[in-house]
């Protein structure tokens, strides 16, 4: 029965605790390793698409996905709340990673501006 495979522990699992995250660039690793500090052993594997993430936890190659479900700009991400429904899967925790920004120019630009 596929009722059965709810009732599998994350603790009976033979592998160590991984996270998914959204992002393929390697500089979201750090923020995510400090978001899961207190989970020893945690990886963070990347991926390139919402789908994919969700597909990952769905099919047990990673426990967790950390997923944008909203951000201060944008609103909410209703492809992710979709997402969420489709694929039979609960929210089990928030973490919370502020939004940076930074502008860029041309020496030759600031100078001008100055």
């Amino acid at each position: 029965m596929p009722d059965e495979l709810d009732l599998v522990l994350v603790s009976n699992l033979p592998r160590p605790l991984s996270i998914n995250d959204l992002s393929p660039a390697p500089m979201h690793t750090p923020q995510l390793r400090v978001a899961y500090q207190g989970v020893p052993g945690c990886d963070a594997i990347p991926c390139d698409q919402f789908e994919v993430a969700f597909q990952a936890v769905e099919l047990w190659i990673t426990d967790r996905a950390v997923l944008p479900m909203e951000n201060p700009l944008g609103g909410r991400i209703h492809r992710n709340y979709d997402l969420l429904l489709r694929h039979r899967l609960h929210i089990v925790g928030e973490v919370q990673l502020p939004v940076h920004h930074c502008l860029l120019a041309a020496v030759a630009g600031v100078a001008a501006m100055a």
